[in-house]
C-alpha cells in the first residue's frame, strides 16, 4: 500500500469534498452504469459466438473427415448436438422466457448471463465424453476460452474444409445421402438462427454506442453485409459437385460473417466498458494503480478497495460499492474522516 489508512481517510474525504459535486456523482454513476451495460452485453455476443462456433464443429464431426466416419448414428448424434448448443438460451441474446417479459434489472441480467455461460460449458463438455463423443475436446476449450483465438479459428476452418469434401460426392446409398443431407438442413437452420440473433442484439446493443458513433456507423455497415446478394448467392460449381456440397459452403461463408460481426461487437463493447479511473480517489488506473473488478462488475483501484473495505468491516465482504451504493459510502468515509481529524 502507499499510504496509511489514516493517510488514505484524509485524501480520499479530502478530494470527495473538493470534486464530488452531487452533478458529478450523477455523471460518474451513469457512466459507470453505461459500462456495466456494455460489459453484460459483450459477455452476451461472446455467449452467442460461442454458441455457434461450437454447432459448426458439431455439424463438421456429423459430416466426419473421411467416408468411413459418416455414418447414420454419428449424424443423428450430431443433429442433436447442433439442436443443444444452437438452442434459443444459447444462441440469442435472451431467453426466450425473457423475451416477453418486462426489462430486468442490470443485476439480473448480469446472474442469467452467468448462468447461461455455465450451461453452455456444461452442454459442451458433455459432448466430449463417452465413445460416441460429438466434439473434440481441445476444441471446446479452446471455443470456451477465447472464440476469437487465430489458432481455433483456423483449426476450425480446417476441420470444415476436410468435411466439405465429403459433400462433393452425392452418396450412392440412400440412408447416407439422407443423413447427410439432414446435417445440411440443420447447418442452414443454424445460419438462418445466428442470423436472427445478431440483428437481435444489435438492435439491444445500440444505445451502448451513442458516446461512440463512428464505431456505430462501422458495426452498422458491417451488419448490413450479412444480408448482401453477393454473400447470399449460391455457386452450383457448375453441377461439378453434390448440390448439398454449395449450399454447406454458402451457409459456412454467411457463418463467417456473422462470427466476425459478433467478434467486433465483443471487442467494441468491452472496450466501452473499461473503466478509466478509480471512483474512489479519482486516480487513473495503470501500472502503479491496478484496478480491482467487484461483483457488480464496476472498478476500484486496489489499495482504495483494501482500505474501504477495513473501514467498513468485517471484510471486503461488508464494504458496499462506492457506485451502487454511493451514499453510504460517502457518508462513512467523511464521518470516519471527521471523526479521525479530532481524534488527532
Amino acid at each position: 500500500m502507499s499510504s496509511t489508512p489514516s493517510e488514505w481517510l484524509e485524501r480520499v474525504a479530502s478530494v470527495h469534498r473538493q470534486r464530488a459535486t452531487p452533478e458529478q456523482l450523477e455523471a460518474m454513476r451513469a457512466r459507470a452504469d453505461a459500462a456495466r451495460h456494455s460489459s453484460v452485453t459483450a459477455k452476451k455476443a461472446r455467449r452467442m459466438r460461442t454458441s455457434l462456433q461450437l454447432s459448426s464443429s458439431a455439424f463438421t464431426s456429423g459430416v466426419g473427415f473421411a467416408s468411413s466416419d459418416a455414418t447414420p448414428e454419428r449424424s443423428m448424434a450430431a443433429r442433436s448436438a447442433m439442436r443443444s448448443l444452437a438452442s434459443p438460451d444459447f444462441l440469442s441474446p435472451v431467453r426466450c422466457a425473457h423475451a416477453l417479459a418486462q426489462a430486468s434489472s442490470i443485476e439480473e441480467d448480469e446472474a442469467d448471463e452467468a448462468e447461461l455461460e455455465a450451461q453452455l460449458t456444461i452442454t459442451a463438455q458433455q459432448l466430449t465424453s463417452g465413445a460416441g463423443a460429438i466434439l473434440d475436446a481441445q476444441s471446446v476449450q479452446g471455443a470456451l476460452a477465447d472464440p476469437s483465438s487465430a489458432a481455433a479459428l483456423a483449426e476450425q476452418t480446417r476441420q470444415l474444409e476436410l468435411a466439405l469434401n465429403q459433400l462433393e460426392v452425392e452418396p450412392e446409398d440412400d440412408q447416407a445421402r439422407a443423413a447427410k443431407f439432414e446435417l445440411y438442413e440443420g447447418f442452414a437452420k443454424l445460419t438462418e438462427d445466428a442470423r436472427a440473433a445478431t440483428l437481435e442484439l444489435w438492435a439491444s446493443a445500440q444505445a451502448n454506442f451513442d458516446a461512440a458513433p463512428t464505431v456505430k456507423a462501422q458495426i452498422a455497415r458491417d451488419i448490413a453485409q450479412i444480408d448482401r446478394t453477393d454473400n447470399l448467392g449460391i455457386d452450383f460449381d457448375h453441377l461439378r459437385v453434390w448440390f448439398v456440397h454449395s449450399m454447406c459452403r454458402a451457409s459456412a461463408r454467411n457463418q463467417r460473417v456473422i462470427d466476425g460481426i459478433l467478434g467486433g461487437i465483443t471487442t467494441k463493447l468491452e472496450l466501452l466498458s473499461s473503466a478509466t479511473e478509480c471512483p474512489i480517489c479519482f486516480e487513473a488506473f495503470g501500472p502503479d494503480r491496478p484496478a480491482s473488478t467487484l461483483s457488480c462488475a464496476h472498478k476500484c483501484c486496489t489499495e482504495c478497495w483494501a482500505h474501504w473495505s477495513e473501514l467498513a468491516g468485517a471484510g471486503a465482504r461488508a464494504a458496499a460499492c462506492p457506485l451502487c451504493r454511493h451514499e453510504e459510502f460517502l457518508d462513512r468515509v467523511l464521518t470516519a474522516a471527521t471523526t479521525d481529524s479530532a481524534a488527532v
